[in-house]
């Protein structure tokens, strides 16, 4: 059985990076009925299905306006913690969440979550064939192939969501707890968004607290 879920912090909600992640987060709460703004400082394709969804869409901007009309920010995996959006929600009190985290809280499957710095793709993908092979219902997510919360309403309940897991994804986690959780490597690995060894290992053991 899967763990019971914390509750996802009420809306408006903030989207920021616009990329496949954010993108498959801002569905995801726009399918809940939540009002939800996107916010990129470029200006990513594949935002027309967010139109359609009626996103408030905000490309080429920080989006620091945007924080006093919004109660919770979804942060994409690609946008450091030290963006001045971000920066600025935490000092403010907004809830911030990553996109996995909100992924995990609104579906109530069970969770494998792979992680480390290299080998992540093809564990992935094996434990998936595993499952399939043994006629086991299964969903391949995360850091490769499919973002976690575009699986929201498209998988069924009864399917595990194998996920690969990047240290961009963990460092953003609060209370994800996946009922099965492997680290299979460790080296010195994006240290420009991490800055220290440590910092990097303190996020890829995140998984396990």
């Amino acid at each position: 059985m899967s763990k019971r879920r914390p509750e996802i912090p009420s809306g408006p909600h903030l989207v920021v990076g616009l990329a496949r992640s954010g993108v498959a987060a801002a569905l995801a709460l726009r399918a809940r009925g939540e009002e939800v703004a996107g916010v990129d400082v470029g200006a990513p394709a594949g935002t027309e299905s967010l139109v359609r969804a009626g996103v408030e869409l905000h490309l080429g901007e920080e989006g620091l306006g945007l924080l006093e009309r919004v109660r919770t920010v979804i942060k994409s995996p690609g946008v450091p913690g030290r963006a001045p959006v971000i920066a600025s929600a935490l000092e403010r009190g907004l809830p911030v969440l990553g996109e996995l985290e909100l992924a995990w809280r609104m579906l109530q499957n069970e969770f494998i979550a792979v992680t480390g710095t290299n080998g992540k793709t093809t564990t992935v993908e094996l434990i998936g064939h595993i499952h399939r092979e043994a006629g086991l219902a299964v969903a391949v997510a995360g850091n490769v192939g499919i973002a976690a919360s575009s699986l929201v309403g498209a998988v069924n309940a009864e399917a595990t969501i194998v996920c690969e897991v990047s240290s961009f994804q963990l460092e953003d986690t609060r209370a994800f707890a996946p009922e099965a959780a492997v680290l299979l490597n460790i080296t010195p690995d994006h240290l420009d968004r991490h800055y220290t060894f440590e910092a990097y290992r303190r996020a890829k053991l995140l998984l396990f607290a």
